[in-house]
């Protein structure tokens, strides 16, 4: 069975401007699954928004109200 090659996303994410102290955004390139993209894809389309902001915004609510991920790993019974 042949492996398909995922193809890469482009997300800007903000970082702070020294000088002013405003966020400036950079653009980086992630690697996502694609049933990923496409929940953010179908979320973002009934908002009215492009899914890149849509994923740009969620990113933003976890480091604003600083959230840490956590695994939590369940044996199956």
């Amino acid at each position: 069975m042949a492996r398909q090659k995922k193809k890469d996303t482009d997300i800007a994410v903000d970082i702070e401007d020294k000088s002013s102290g405003k966020p400036m955004r950079k653009t980086i390139t992630i690697s996502l699954e694609a049933d990923t993209i496409n929940y953010f894809k179908m979320a973002a389309k009934k908002m009215g928004v492009p899914y890149q902001t849509l994923i740009h915004l969620c990113l933003n609510d976890i480091r604003d109200r600083e959230l840490v991920p956590q695994l939590h790993w369940e044996n199956k019974k």
